[in-house]
């Protein structure tokens, strides 16, 4: 990570990507600095907060720092605690309306499936309802018809019965006529 430079130069990482991070590292580093990095760190009092490293204080006024915002790092330190916690705040707002959309989220989506019940229960109801009608009127259609048809075969039972009473009638006529006709034609025929 760091590596040891001479002294009097500024520290850098080359690996960090942020000059954040840089700060925040090299801060941590300082106040947990080891034995062997005391030469290293002595006189590294102040940090460029455009670049993201260390300086002394000759490094801080001259040389290619001159025009960057340069601090001392206790400052730096600060400033850069100071915007971690505005970043946090900011994260948590944003967390917090994150959670209440989701929230809003949920309500809208537990109230459309509870919707969706409610029509799929009303349309059972409502196809429930118009089933017990078609059987209803279908019952009814079936009595009718089948009244109607009971009526029917009774008149047409009544006319072959009243067929076959006349087909008797004429059938007794017929033999009687015929019975009558060869009487006369025997009768006529002994009278002569």
């Amino acid at each position: 990570m760091w590596r040891k430079r001479r002294r009097r130069k500024p520290l850098t990482c080359p690996q960090m990507k942020s000059p954040l991070r840089l700060i925040m590292k090299s801060l941590m580093q300082r106040r947990r600095v080891r034995p062997d990095w005391l030469p290293e760190l002595e006189g590294m009092d102040w940090f460029c907060l455009t670049c993201g490293c260390l300086l002394s204080e000759d490094d801080s006024v001259s040389g290619e720092h001159c025009s960057h915002e340069v601090t001392d790092v206790d400052k730096a330190y600060e400033q850069i605690k100071e915007k971690l916690s505005d970043w946090i705040s900011e994260l948590q707002g944003r967390s917090e309306n994150i959670e209440d959309l989701v929230s809003e989220l949920e309500l809208a989506y537990n109230s459309v499936e509870d919707q969706c019940v409610e029509t799929e229960a009303a349309m059972q109801a409502q196809n429930e309802e118009m089933m017990a009608l078609v059987m209803e009127q279908y019952n009814n259609m079936s009595v009718s018809m089948e009244e109607e048809k009971k009526a029917k075969l009774e008149q047409l039972y009544d006319q072959i019965v009243s067929f076959q009473e006349n087909i008797d009638s004429a059938k007794a006529t017929l033999e009687t006529t015929t019975r009558e006709a060869e009487t006369d034609a025997r009768v006529s025929s002994e009278m002569k």
